[in-house]
């Protein structure tokens, strides 16, 4: 009886981690819903300075420090604006390039002057490429 019991308590302990799991994924994917329906999601770096290169781990760190940031949706769906407090950027991303993934998997945001993009995915994990000079510098992170 005591093991059939302690079977039910771990049974009951994996169902709520499961849960709880399943409530932070909904929350990361309500970001693109919810940018999508007119509304707003803040972002926040994984990482305090932008990378070289970010495909598999932080491949030459950049004295670029990387910065929380918000999208919203613009009058419409459209379009999509970058709020930070970094003057350059907002410039940048004035009346930028949006794209929306058919299959709702991401959003491609990107300055129609300057080269780089920012890329919400449908998890709310985002890649934020930019271009100093003639560097691609990289920074990830995640949206809700």
């Amino acid at each position: 009886m005591a093991l059939r019991t302690q079977h039910f308590v771990i049974a009951g302990i994996a169902w709520l981690a499961a849960g709880g799991a399943g409530m932070a994924d909904e929350t990361a994917v309500a970001a693109l819903l919810r940018l999508r329906q007119g509304g707003e999601v803040s972002c926040r770096p994984t990482l305090p300075h932008f990378c070289e290169n970010m495909h598999v781990r932080c491949s030459g760190q950049t004295s670029v420090p990387t910065f929380e940031f918000k999208l919203r949706a613009a009058s419409s769906t459209d379009s999509l604006e970058l709020a930070t407090k970094s003057e350059e950027f907002q410039r940048q991303y004035r009346d930028a390039g949006v794209e929306w993934d058919k299959d709702n998997g991401y959003v491609l945001l990107w300055p129609k002057a300057e080269n780089g993009y920012i890329k919400l995915h449908s998890d709310g994990s985002y890649v934020f490429r930019h271009y100093i000079q003639s560097l691609g510098v990289m920074s990830l992170g995640q949206c809700r």
